[in-house]
């Protein structure tokens, strides 16, 4: 799906903002939830990333920037989770306290 919406998209956007005379585009990339396997509800909705999957998660991280800079969509930035302490049970979501997200990115995911 990414090859066919997402990317025609954002080289369009690229391509626009370029034009505009504005900077280069900046894509930031957040995720909704890992997949249900690796949290503690497992389910994509509500839950934390079980501890011992941080490993696994923070890869995922890196496949998918690096295949978004293969396609020419380099990533500017990532966060760890869209709406890293939402409560809500309709969507995907996974909860990460301070210190979750601290420990993930100084531990898994930070350079």
């Amino acid at each position: 799906r990414y090859r066919k919406a997402t990317l025609p998209m954002l080289r369009r956007a690229r391509e626009a903002a370029g034009d505009s005379g504005g900077g280069p585009l900046k894509l930031v990339a957040s995720p909704w939830s890992p997949p249900a396997w690796m949290k503690t509800s497992r389910s994509m909705i509500q839950g934390h990333l079980e501890e011992k999957y941080r490993g696994a998660w923070a890869g995922y991280f890196v496949r998918f920037a690096e295949a978004f800079a293969a396609e020419g969509a380099p990533l500017w930035a990532v966060t760890v989770q869209n709406e890293v302490e939402s409560e809500n049970d309709r969507w995907e979501t996974c909860r990460f306290t301070p210190q979750e997200e601290r420990d993930f990115i100084r531990d898994h995911l930070g350079p």
